[in-house]
């Protein structure tokens, strides 16, 4: 080292960085100061996150159209607001996409607080376009948060940041990911859709081929990439509106990709400078439960002190959150082995006979008007009878006075003849 830091000179109470700017000074040149950073992983889905993607059924489009409303309760059993969410079917540039907007309003602490997001998700759980804000509303110290997200035709995406605090001017912010980058991605959106999917579909719980976590990619609050887990929790007995359910949970925990600190600078032949502890780093993790119908009927942030809770059940409940009807056989009904269906069929027989008798006999009209036209119909032999019978029967209208069976007397009288040489 230099001769001053040999000469005796007190550096022990010298502070690193001045140690540095001393040698950087004194040493030319001088090896390398600082040791490479270590590389950070890019998070990415796992391959079946990215097949079960793949393999979703836009069949099952119907069953994630819902409208659920659970009520924001403390700790303490007191109610602080909402949460609602509603998924409809829309068209957006002739494609039928999901339409999600979610939004949880309150208070807590007396300060006014929320988030709102709406979503266009396609039937791939694809995210097209998200509008994700919020707020928190506090004198002179108030923040309002915006993101919005669009994919490009490409694939890509668009990502555009909003922050304002206080009474200060809006800070932006512009991110972009590549199409590839992007496998696997859920947004917050395609999250609601994602879990209600899982448990229509059971994922978890019948299917014993399925793995026990799916890893997805998210966005954590700075935007960036980062992992998103999937697993299931224990079912529970809970009772809801007075009625006990089973609900079925989902854990999902978002891991934050922050780059891990810089560690300080090494000086060759100086003492390795000490490492700050930092403390490991944990996701944010939320529990949600669900009826069997899909609806959401519990959902809470670990460590938050509040929690989203269904106060009663769907109005019109779906089938699924109803115990399973009994299966009741039909039998096939053969009326000549059964004695009194056949004695019901013999009166019926005996009274239609008896009604059609008594009706021709005060409608003899009825019989000479039938006995005329099958007679007019085996004089003429006509290849179309439906035709020859049309105009026969024409002649009866009012609205065709001037149609008659025979066109002309000629014919007439040469139907008569026939009939006499026949029938002398």
């Amino acid at each position: 080292m230099s001769a001053a830091l040999s000469a005796g000179s007190d550096d022990s109470q010298r502070t690193w960085s001045e140690v540095n700017v001393d040698s950087a000074k004194k040493h030319e040149p001088l090896a390398p100061l600082m040791e490479e950073a270590p590389q950070i992983s890019v998070p990415t889905a796992s391959d079946n996150a990215v097949d079960f993607l793949k393999a979703l059924n836009p069949e099952l489009a119907s069953k994630l159209i819902f409208h659920d409303e659970l009520s924001s309760i403390t700790k303490d059993g007191v109610e602080i607001g909402s949460f609602k969410v509603k998924v409809d079917l829309v068209f957006r540039v002739s494609e039928e996409v999901f339409l999600v907007h979610a939004s949880s309003t309150g208070e807590i602490d007396r300060v006014p607080c929320g988030t709102s997001i709406i979503a266009y998700i396609t039937k791939q759980l694809a995210t097209v376009e998200q509008h994700h804000s919020e707020f928190i509303k506090i004198e002179g110290h108030s923040v309002d948060r915006k993101t919005s997200l669009t994919r490009d035709p490409d694939g890509s995406y668009s990502v555009k940041r909003s922050i304002k605090r206080g009474d200060g001017a809006p800070k932006e912010y512009t991110h972009s990911y590549s199409a590839d980058q992007m496998i696997g991605y859920i947004s917050e959106g395609a999250n609601i859709l994602l879990q209600r999917l899982f448990v229509l579909r059971k994922t978890f719980w019948e299917d014993t081929e399925s793995p026990a976590v799916y890893q997805f990619i998210t966005f954590d609050t700075d935007c960036n990439i980062c992992n998103a887990e999937y697993a299931a929790l224990d079912d529970r007995d809970v009772e809801i509106g007075g009625e006990p359910v089973t609900v079925s949970g989902i854990e999902r925990r978002v891991w934050s990709s922050a780059p891990p600190p810089v560690p300080p600078p090494v000086i060759p032949g100086m003492p390795a400078p000490p490492v700050e502890k930092h403390p490991p780093i944990l996701p944010e993790t939320w529990q949600s439960y669900f009826l069997a119908s899909g609806h959401l009927a519990s959902r809470l942030q670990v460590g938050s002190p509040i929690s989203m809770t269904l106060q009663k059940l769907p109005v019109k409940p779906i089938e699924e959150d109803l115990p399973p009807k009994p299966i009741i056989q039909k039998k096939p009904l053969n009326y000549e082995e059964d004695v009194e269906l056949l004695s019901q069929f013999n009166q019926k027989k005996d009274l239609y006979k008896s009604q059609h008798q008594t009706y021709l006999r005060n409608h003899p009209e009825f019989q000479y008007l039938l006995a005329d036209f099958v007679q007019h119909v085996l004089l003429r032999k006509p290849e179309d009878v439906i035709g020859l019978a049309r105009e026969y029967f024409s002649s009866f209208s009012k609205k065709n006075p001037d149609v008659r069976p025979y066109t002309n007397a000629a014919e007439y009288r040469r139907d008569k003849s026939q009939v006499q040489q026949e029938f002398p």
